[in-house]
């Protein structure tokens, strides 16, 4: 049974691929005092002693208002350790299979990104950190893998799906959501799906998006939401004017991705039919 290193286990994404590669494989899943994600800490002589086949880097400082007003923190865990991570699991022959994010791009295309897309230009400090990660890593380790994801919702929020269902839990008569942003929604359980087919491609590196097909506004999100509630709530189109936050969001950072046919790795399902799985099997609010 091949041994997984799992960092970032405790986060929204981490919580659940931890449940999901437990089922298939022996997963060492660190705390953060056990393996901080700092420059400062020696992932060569963790590794050394650990021996995984594959470490998963899902762990990140991923607010992106915080890191807009702590930049020193952020880019000591969102680049220089991920770098340095990077640099041991190439000497000790390990794969790394990172998790990257859809703002390594500006949000201005108009249309989806690909994976031959160049990247850089994002508003925000967290995206210029994702930005930064994603070329000191092949810089360090040629052959990791990066997978792009966006607009991640899952069991364990805060997310904007938990937050329109908490909403309508409670029983909102009216919601706003914003139309003038769009992006790829991306099922946690979608993901926990496809990870391990890149853990058991060996021959498989480079940048992938994996994230839900189709490009679609906030406000659509909460319709669909809504719909599926049974929900009467007027869900309400504003621009993102009306939510002002401390860092800036780009406009349309939706992925399509190239590289899963061409590698010949199954394509991620429609972002509406995974959406709707997700509401229906989590509509009673968790206890």
């Amino acid at each position: 049974m091949k041994r997984i290193l799992l960092t970032g286990a405790t986060g929204r994404l981490g919580s659940e691929l931890l449940q999901g590669l437990n089922s298939s494989y022996e997963v060492c899943a660190p705390t953060r005092a056990e393996l901080p994600l700092s420059p400062q800490t020696d992932f060569y002589s963790f590794f050394q002693q650990t021996k995984p086949h594959t470490v998963v880097n899902s762990g990140a400082l991923s607010d992106v208002d915080y890191c807009e007003s702590h930049p020193e923190e952020a880019e000591e865990t969102n680049v220089l350790a991920p770098q340095k991570l990077a640099e041991a699991c190439r000497k000790l022959n390990i794969r790394l299979i990172h998790i990257s994010s859809d703002y390594v791009f500006s949000g201005e295309k108009g249309s989806p990104y690909t994976e031959e897309d160049e990247i850089g230009g994002n508003p925000n400090f967290y995206g210029q950190t994702k930005e930064g990660a994603e070329k000191a890593i092949l810089k360090a380790n040629p052959e990791a893998i990066l997978l792009r994801v966006a607009w991640l919702y899952g069991k364990k929020g805060p997310d904007f799906v938990s937050s329109i269902m908490d909403k309508l839990r409670a029983g909102s008569t009216r919601i706003q959501a914003v139309e003038d942003q769009f992006g790829s929604p991306t099922s946690i359980a979608d993901l926990c799906t496809h990870i391990p087919y890149f853990i058991e491609r060996e021959n498989v590196k480079g940048v992938f998006h994996l994230v839900n097909e189709g490009c679609v506004s906030r406000l659509e999100m909460a319709k669909v939401i809504a719909d599926e509630f049974g929900s009467v709530c007027e869900v309400c189109g504003v621009t993102s004017k009306n939510f002002p936050r401390p860092a800036k969001r780009p406009k349309n950072t939706s992925l399509r991705s190239l590289r899963l046919q061409e590698t010949k790795l199954p394509p991620m399902p429609n972002w509406e039919a995974s959406l709707r799985e997700f509401v229906r099997k989590n509509k009673k609010a968790p206890e």
